[in-house]
């Protein structure tokens, strides 16, 4: 078995890992991340493909799901 030696700043951050692990906060992280992402994608899509317009299209990416909703509950 091999034996690491780490500084305290290590640990700290080690133990910091772990502790988000446990709480599941990584985990949300991760897919409040790749939700907004995915969000902006499909209202600019949608936004395009309904005004042909690339300005619209950028005003409403940066609305993301406010936008993807709005558009589902209107049309």
């Amino acid at each position: 078995m091999k034996n690491t030696v780490y500084t305290k700043a290590e640990l700290a951050q080690i133990e910091k890992i772990k502790q988000e692990q446990k709480s599941g906060k990584t985990v949300i992280k991760k897919t409040v991340k790749t939700g907004i992402g995915f969000g902006s994608v499909l209202a600019i899509v949608i936004s395009y493909t309904t005004y042909q317009s690339i300005g619209w299209a950028i005003f409403h990416g940066l609305l993301g799901w406010l936008y993807v909703i709005y558009f589902w509950l209107v049309k």
